[in-house]
């Protein structure tokens, strides 16, 4: 699936995030619709940074887009521990 960046250390860890990055997509989703909208922007953002080759850009929205994710499950694990 990732052979484009041909590179098999990368492929497999790669992959092997899939799972977490699944089930971190499924909570955010499940518990704020509105984020539909987010992921979409994230990829069209993404794919604007790709297209011009702009490396440092792609690797900011990546890392804006995983803050984001991060902060919308770490408020939903506050909540169901409260």
């Amino acid at each position: 699936a990732y052979r484009l960046v041909d590179n098999p250390f990368l492929e497999e860890t790669l992959e092997n995030f899939r799972p977490a990055i699944s089930r971190t997509y499924y909570v955010a989703l499940d518990h704020f619709r509105s984020e539909i909208a987010e992921t979409g922007t994230f990829f069209r953002r993404l794919a604007d940074a790709a297209v011009e080759g702009d490396s440092e850009r792609l690797q900011r929205v990546i890392q804006d887009f995983g803050e984001h994710q991060r902060h919308q499950v770490l408020s939903i694990l506050t909540e169901e521990t409260a």
